[in-house]
């Protein structure tokens, strides 16, 4: 209900589009305007682009998302500030756009919620701007925005990559239809224009903007919840058999009932009744526990679904929880009142000993128990696959090690020449905490940035082909404080320096390329900055958006060689590096406090984040099969039970005339267990079936192999085998004389 129906906090958000490009036909805001005046499926269309930025409120420092935006931008939304106005036409154009709105967070953080906060400066990246008014609560649109700013935006292929354009369409057009008009105006745009060598030019979409912001999380939502389907539906059979077997116990009470003149149908809608409030009953206690549970859910669900607000207490899902109390109650209600149809008053009237193994009660119960094995063994046999699955994830070589290692950033000012006085100076701070083994500086991290922030272009000789690979700006001792390998040659030093011959080291993935040649000591061009590196050292290739990425082609260069304006400070403690938060934060923060230092985290607690999701999915998965498990054994176990209890007179006789009672026994054993593997021989073809899409849930899932589906078999057995056991007990303690009484 939160990811995929509730609408979106926005005027008509079924209206609203996100295109992967604008089909303007040219540059400026004169051409944007042109295409979007003779659109025939827009009705209006803005830009975004957000970026993370330094934040300057009186004497405090924040880093925030900032997302600039041109001028209709929140009116198109339909969104209307909590307090003061929104942006003007005209204010996304060069000079007149100095203002801003605040996130309602940012506004009751910083200010305290003080309406005097309308008409006060803020600084970003050193620059002043006026806030205009305060965006309403839960309002965060795009990626957490704390601050929305007006730009002038030119919608030039360059930055196709670098803005996102959303539009609202037009009133009684269907997202079919614009979609074929969207795609005919990219082909009049493209006419007899070269295509850029930019990803998602040539064959840009046009998406619902709900399942844009829903993107991975929507397949992943829809495979849990048939999985949650497949535990209910295991419950339902529990139930099922229950008020079977109790109507099958009241069959003579309802030959009274029928005997005295009441009618089939009569009949029909009391047990429906019954069981319709049995359910209800249930919904509403199910509704408690359910609300407890989401509020549980919330403090260990992953990031990426934090900003979603779950409440079992919404309509839609109150509607579903109760509408299906009471189709259960009606289906299951139904089912015991079916055997209604084949009832004699006259010869129910005599008791008898009811549900012999050919009746049709019977065989809706065998139907049932072989119904709940099958579901169970396809839930089981997913969790061992997921289960398994994340542990060889967690087990996988990273190229670094996370333990004892703590991590911070810092955004620096685009000064030439002032970042590497800033990064020396603050390593020297941080060293000298005690405690510290080692410190070091890079342009970004693993497990820190989600996508690498520059590319470059290489080759070994000029008459060879270009090749790519991303590039990452290190000081020393990177290697050793990550933990990284160094496979051949050394790293950089205090002599790599500006001036200094150019030096760079390359990843192993990257020497892959070139099979058994042997590249330290050989020079590489690199491009565009035109430059031949001498390669000094080779090192393991780091995964470095964690366990489920692959390894990637990197160029370091020494951070002295090339200026930059982004560092995240890497520092090996020794024990706790919780511990050493604090200290090693106020290192770096006191060498320029007027620089902001944030994202400080354990390298640990990075990994913990980026497999969040498959954690996640995969403790949701182990849960539901467990919870399947037990109650399929319960049903197992009320199963037999009822068996014995049917069949006790049965059961008596074979004692009295020499049976003994261990082998009675087996017998009623062996015939529960009959339907428990056949609904496993089902179970495993559910197990084929539903393990291609675990793959939703996690990349580097595989569907349930032979082994995983005998673990499966072998837990679904013996749980149930112990249940009928258990519940079948009471025939060795059986006596026959007692059994054998004429009631």
């Amino acid at each position: 209900n939160a990811l995929l129906i509730r609408s979106l906090p926005f005027r008509d958000p079924e209206r609203l589009v996100e295109m992967e490009r604008a089909p303007a036909g040219g540059a400026g805001r004169n051409a944007e305007n042109a295409w979007l005046s003779s659109s025939q499926y827009l009705e209006d269309a803005a830009f975004y682009s957000p970026q993370p930025m330094n934040l300057g409120i009186a004497r405090e420092s924040l880093r925030v998302t900032v997302s600039e935006t041109t001028a209709n931008f929140l009116g198109m939304l339909g969104t209307e500030p909590e307090l003061g106005r929104g942006f003007s036409a005209g204010e996304d154009m060069p000079e007149q756009n100095r203002v801003a709105v605040i996130a309602y967070g940012l506004w009751q953080l910083a200010f305290g919620g003080d309406p005097r906060a309308i008409g006060s400066k803020i600084r970003l990246n050193g620059e002043p701007l006026t806030v205009i008014g305060v965006a309403p609560p839960n309002f965060d649109f795009p990626e957490k925005t704390a601050v929305w700013t007006p730009s002038a935006y030119n919608p030039l292929p360059s930055l196709y990559f670098m803005s996102v354009t959303i539009g609202r369409l037009k009133p009684g057009l269907s997202f079919e239809q614009a979609s074929v008009l969207y795609h005919a105006d990219i082909a009049r745009a493209d006419a007899g224009k070269p295509k850029p060598n930019i990803k998602g030019y040539e064959t840009p979409h046009l998406f619902r903007l709900q399942d844009r912001l829903a993107g991975p999380v929507r397949p992943a939502s829809l495979v849990l919840m048939a999985m949650m389907a497949f535990v209910l539906l295991i419950a339902c059979a529990n139930l099922a058999h229950l008020l079977l077997s109790r109507a099958t116990e009241r069959r003579q009470e309802l030959a009274i009932r029928a005997a005295l003149g009441a009618s089939r149908a009569r009949l029909t809608r009391q047990l429906i009744t019954e069981a319709t409030v049995l359910t209800g009953a249930a919904a509403i206690a199910g509704m408690a526990v359910a609300q407890w549970t989401a509020r549980l859910a919330a403090v260990a669900q992953p990031a990426q679904l934090a900003s979603r607000q779950y409440s079992v207490l919404d309509w839609r899902v109150m509607a579903f929880a109760l509408g299906l109390a009471a189709i259960t109650g009606i289906v299951f209600g139904v089912l015991p009142a079916s055997l209604i149809g084949g009832m004699q008053p006259g010869q129910d009237l005599i008791r008898t000993q009811p549900g012999s193994r050919g009746s049709a009660a019977s065989r809706a119960r065998v139907v049932l128990i072989a119904l709940q094995a099958a579901l169970t063994v396809t839930l089981a046999a997913a969790a061992f696959s997921m289960g398994s699955s994340f542990l060889k994830l967690m087990g996988i070589d990273l190229g670094y090690h996370t333990n004892h290692v703590l991590t911070m950033s810092v955004s620096l000012p685009a000064t030439e020449g002032r970042t590497a006085p800033f990064t020396h100076q603050a390593l020297e701070r941080l060293r000298a905490v005690p405690g510290v083994e080692s410190a070091s500086a890079a342009s970004y991290l693993p497990l820190v940035a989600s996508k690498i922030q520059e590319g470059t272009f290489f080759r070994l000789a000029l008459n060879e082909p270009k090749r790519s690979a991303r590039v990452m700006v290190v000081s020393p001792e990177f290697f050793r404080t990550m933990g990284t390998p160094l496979i051949e040659g050394r790293e950089f030093t205090e002599r790599d320096r500006r001036g200094a011959e150019p030096v760079v080291i390359v990843t192993e993935e990257l020497a892959r390329m070139y099979r058994d040649q042997r590249l330290v000591g050989r020079k590489m061009y690199l491009e565009p900055a035109s430059v031949w590196a001498t390669i000094v050292g080779v090192v393991r290739s780091e995964r470095f958006l964690g366990p489920e990425s692959d390894p990637w082609e990197v160029i370091y260069r020494p951070m002295d060689q090339y200026e930059q304006w982004f560092a995240t400070f890497v520092a090996k403690v020794r024990g706790n590096p919780e511990r050493y938060l604090a200290a090693c934060r106020d290192a770096v923060q006191q060498t320029d406090p007027s620089f902001p230092v944030f994202d400080v985290k354990t390298l640990d607690q990075r990994l913990a984040d980026a497999v969040a999701r498959p954690r996640f999915y995969t403790t949701a998965i182990v849960f539901l099969a467990g919870f399947a498990l037990l109650v399929a054994a319960i049903g197992a176990y009320g199963a037999a039970s009822h068996s014995v209890s049917q069949r006790r007179h049965e059961i008596g006789i074979r004692i009295a005339v020499g049976g003994p009672p261990g082998r009675v026994r087996g017998m009623v054993f062996r015939q529960s267990m009959l339907p428990v593997f056949a609904g496993i021989v089902a179970g495993l073809f559910g197990a084929a079936w539903v393990g291609r899409f675990l793959n939703h849930l996690m990349s580097s899932a595989v569907p349930p192999g032979l082994w995983m589906s005998g673990c499966a078999v072998i837990v679904i057995v013996g749980a149930t085998a112990c249940a009928i056991w258990t519940a079948t007990s009471r025939v060795v303690r059986l006596d026959p004389t007692a059994a054998l009484r004429v009631e």
